[in-house]
């Protein structure tokens, strides 16, 4: 596995993010990305320092239709603590995709990223299991605001990680990234049906919110 080392110094993001990755964990993109990034998202898994492992909750998980964006249309349709993945909704017959955004702090700056995994927890509604866990993949830039008016992007031409297959009711669902996702202050994500017989994650108002662990050398 190819692994990268983050830097200090500003640059110009060309995916999601802050324009700059402050070491301080400061932004001057000026976005509204919900809440920042830090200890309130952050756990240390094997402790801080140089090397160990470092998982960031999500600080946007929401759904929408992506024909008709709308997140607290969503919300309404499938409960205040779902994020659906779902090809063709089977009452209203319309699709829902989910997606992530995670914020990151200095805590990652200036090290080498041996892993990268995204967690999600399959709710425990009656209909939350399904044949298909969904596809990960990079999309462009978004606010909680900007779900409102339009789709964010597909990227890159490929998903970052395949779907997982079958899952059940409170299955954790891990997907392995590429750790050259880690190129910026913040990282979007879509989770990307490829069924029309659709899966509920929790949100972050559901049990146990999508996680994104950076495992450093």
């Amino acid at each position: 596995m190819r692994s990268v080392v983050l830097v200090t110094v500003a640059f110009v993001v060309t995916g999601c993010g802050r324009l700059n990755f402050d070491p301080l964990g400061r932004s001057s993109g000026g976005d509204d990305a919900g809440n920042d990034a830090g200890d309130d998202a952050r756990e240390f898994a094997d402790g801080p320092g140089s090397g160990g492992t470092f998982t960031y909750t999500a600080t946007i998980a929401e759904c929408i239709d992506p024909t008709a964006p709308d997140p607290a249309f969503c919300r309404t349709t499938n409960g205040q603590t779902e994020l659906p993945v779902d090809l063709d909704d089977s009452n209203l017959h319309v699709p829902f995709y989910s997606y992530l955004r995670f914020d990151f702090d200095a805590s990652i700056a200036g090290k080498e990223v041996a892993a990268v995994v995204l967690r999600a927890v399959i709710s425990d509604g009656a209909q939350s299991d399904g044949p298909d866990s969904g596809e990960i993949w990079r999309v462009s830039t978004f606010t909680l605001a900007s779900l409102s008016t339009q789709a964010p992007t597909q990227q890159g031409g490929a998903a970052l990680a395949a779907s997982q297959g079958p899952v059940v009711q409170l299955q954790e669902v891990d997907w392995l990234l590429p750790t050259t996702v880690i190129d910026s202050s913040s990282l979007c994500l879509g989770m990307i049906p490829v069924s029309a017989a659709g899966v509920n994650y929790w949100n972050l108002q559901g049990a146990t919110p999508p996680t994104l662990r950076v495992e450093l050398r």
